[in-house]
């Protein structure tokens, strides 16, 4: 093959030839251009290509115009199938209009926009974050969108998995937060909030000084900051807080320092638990105890102190008796007789919060006990009584004596903290009493009961102890009026608290178990029987100065009686006095013999060889059922000791009469 020629062009002039150079020029930069846009779409698609993302461009119908990825998994389809597809023909039609409408947004904003978007892909179900930017051009309104769309199903997972620790810590009764090392709440739960009354966003920033106050934040809470932050685990630890919704509570806290990757502590995690009502109860149990360890050695000696005043009372009614014509010797002796009947009183306190102070029950109601009381204590004193009765007040089964001796130290204690006269208000209401209400009080129906005065009220530091056994603040107080109060409420089954301030008064609250089965009554006794003065009595009794009182009250009215110091010799005499022809038609059985066959053993025996036997129980103190019980166990009636000779012999009449 020959050598090829170069092509000839002819030209005319020279101006044709400037032409022809220039078109040759303008063909070669075109060359040059074309090469370098492929070089760059091919660079383009290269980048996207890498990306984990996936590429679109889409018209403002949702049509695909593009599609590029270097993750094809993540596609529904292969690219090529996808192209010239509109978003209806690849998502469900809802999720499909939602993303037209994010495509028209962007158009007609001319602004960027995100969507967030699940899809069922070969690669599984995928969460997607799509970032929509308009195609701007030169001239006229954008017609083209570019879509960005990431991955983040792990992210998604993640925020799930933070989502339900959050609703698990907003749920919990429990407050908790997230404080950084410069004691600044970077996270609290919904609890915390409810306690501060705060909002989130309110708490969020600040410091723990300035949500708590300095004072709290420098003694309670700094000290256990700083050890959380030297890696040290700070853990429950008990702290009575002020609340600004909540009031003063006690909680059990924890501090435990979080780590970040690198296993620095940046952070602490405190968890507070509101132990108020536990601590309430514990404060009870330790208040029982407390009683119950003196009630054992106030029980002791208020029986044999008893036994004494039996002797001197009896004998004492008896001197009045046989004195005649002799006003003064009669002065004295019921001067004598009034101090052993304080005595009395004193003893039947201290047996009150004992084991002693079984009440006996029975329908009562409040509203008659309560006014007549008043109109008693109150005569000659300056205050005044106001009464708020509801009309419908349930009864309360209840030991009358020992209500009314609550009713008495309260209205006392009322009456005294204002010198200068005041009124006293009590209140008597029906109360429905749900779990939740009281601790220390089972869910059922009560009768509320409040006294309050105008008084000088008591100090936080005395409240904390005003039921404490010989606890007083009273120049010549015992300390026992308030803690016979909170023995008889608690043997009750009921519960009893106050709130006073200095300065402001005071309010007792007692709640009593109602007895809606009874019906209406009075507590007004009726007359006693007239006394027969015949018959054979029979005394058991330990004391020998107890049984020759009782033989001397009894013997000086007319009735043949006879002693016994136990038991065994009471049952051996029984049976003789039987067998002779002779019968006792009445017992008087001391509960407790020490060493010896008590009165409940010994009514047992008796009733086994005769069965209508009449028995009455005494006692010092009745820390056994029988005592309050005593009908249950065979008893016709109890006379507690000490006694004075016309109770003795009442009791006596009564029951050899047969008007029991």
């Amino acid at each position: 093959m020959g050598k090829r020629e170069k092509p000839v062009v002819s030209c005319d002039s020279d101006k044709d030839e400037d032409l022809r150079d220039k078109y040759v020029a303008l063909q070669e930069e075109f060359t040059t251009f074309q090469q370098s846009v492929r070089e760059r779409e091919q660079r383009i698609t290269a980048f996207i290509g890498a990306l984990p993302d996936l590429g679109f461009i889409l018209d403002e119908d949702g049509r695909y115009i593009e599609v590029l990825t270097g993750a094809p998994e993540l596609l529904i389809y292969e690219p090529s199938k996808i192209r010239n597809q509109t978003v209806r023909d690849i998502f469900p039609e809802e999720q499909a209009e939602t993303f037209i409408a994010v495509i028209k947004r962007t158009l007609e904003s001319n602004s960027l926009q995100i969507i967030e978007y699940h899809l069922e892909v070969p690669a599984g179900k995928r969460w997607f974050e799509a970032r929509l930017t308009p195609v701007k051009l030169p001239e006229g309104k954008p017609t083209m969108v570019v879509c960005l769309a990431r991955d983040v199903t792990d992210r998604k997972r993640l925020e799930d998995k933070y989502h339900k620790y959050e609703f698990i810590a907003n749920t919990s009764k429990h407050t908790m937060t997230l404080i950084s090392r410069d004691f600044v709440y970077e996270a609290v739960n919904a609890q915390f909030c409810v306690s501060h009354k705060k909002k989130r966003e309110e708490i969020l920033g600040q410091s723990v000084a300035d949500v708590w106050g300095k004072t709290t934040f420098e003694t309670y809470i700094k000290p256990h900051l700083v050890a959380c932050f030297r890696g040290e685990a700070v853990e429950q630890y008990q702290a009575e807080i002020e609340f600004p919704a909540l009031g003063p509570r006690y909680f059990d806290v924890s501090c435990n320092p979080y780590r970040n990757p690198e296993g620095e502590v940046t952070h602490a995690v405190i968890v507070s638990r509101d132990i108020s009502k536990r601590k309430q109860l514990e404060d009870e149990l330790h208040k029982i105890q407390r009683l119950e360890s003196i009630g054992v050695l106030a029980g002791g000696i208020a029986h044999d102190f008893n036994n004494f005043l039996t002797g001197m009372m009896g004998n004492i009614s008896l001197a009045k008796i046989k004195i005649v014509d002799n006003d003064d010797v009669v002065e004295i002796l019921s001067r004598a007789e009034t101090a052993s009947l304080r005595a009395r009183g004193l003893t039947k306190q201290l047996l009150t919060f004992s084991k002693g102070g079984a009440p006996l029950k029975q329908a009562v109601s409040i509203m008659e006990l309560i006014d007549e009381l008043t109109s008693f204590i109150l005569s000659g004193s300056k205050s005044t009584f106001r009464a708020e009765h509801v009309s419908n007040l349930w009864s309360v089964q209840c030991d009358e004596g020992q209500i009314c001796q609550v009713l008495q130290n309260l209205i006392i204690n009322a009456d005294q903290s204002m010198p200068e006269g005041g009124i006293i208000t009590i209140r008597t209401e029906n109360k429905i009493v749900d779990e939740s209400e009281m601790s220390a009080l089972a869910a059922g129906n009560y009768i509320h009961i409040s006294v309050t005065d105008e008084g000088v009220g008591i100090s936080t530091q005395q409240l904390e102890k005003i039921f404490d056994p010989f606890y007083t603040t009273k120049e010549k107080g015992r300390g026992l009026g308030l803690a016979v109060v909170y023995s008889i409420v608690r043997g009750h089954d009921g519960h009893i608290t106050v709130e006073s301030y200095p300065n402001a008064g005071t309010t007792f609250h007692i709640y009593l178990p109602a007895d809606l089965s009874a019906r209406k009554l009075s507590h007004k006794k009726g007359d006693v029987a007239e006394s027969t003065k015949a018959g054979r009595i029979l005394v058991m009794d330990d004391e020998d100065c107890v049984r020759d009182v009782a033989v001397a009250i009894l013997d000086n009215l007319g009735y043949e009686v006879n002693a016994v110091k136990d038991g065994v010799e009471a049952i051996r005499t029984y049976k003789d006095a039987r067998k002779a022809g002779k019968p006792y038609d009445l017992v008087i059985l001391d509960l407790t013999i020490p060493g010896g066959m008590g009165g409940k053993a010994a009514l047992a025996n008796l009733r086994t060889f005769d069965p209508d036997v009449k028995a009455i129980v005494s006692s010092g103190y009745a820390d056994d059922p029988v005592f309050s019980e005593f009908r249950e166990h065979g008893f016709a009636a109890s006379v507690p000791k000490p006694y004075l000779a016309n109770e003795l012999t009442k009791t006596v009449d009564r029951i050899i009469s047969g008007s029991e």
